[in-house]
């Protein structure tokens, strides 16, 4: 049964294919990298961090 920790990583793995992260400016992809490390390492995210999760996943993926 998947948690919520593999939606957040599947919303990073979709925002970090080759045509998706080229919409992204280079700070957006810096956080989706320290978004995902902190998930490896503690399990966890903050509330700000989940609401700028998906702003970015909205943006990478509402054009392809």
């Amino acid at each position: 049964m998947a948690d919520w920790r593999d939606e957040y990583y599947q919303q990073i793995d979709d925002c970090e294919t080759d045509q998706r992260s080229k919409l992204l400016s280079s700070w957006e992809c810096d956080f989706l990298a320290s978004i995902r490390n902190r998930l490896d390492a503690k399990g966890t995210l903050s509330t700000k961090q989940v609401e700028t999760l998906d702003n970015i996943w909205n943006k990478a993926t509402s054009k392809g």
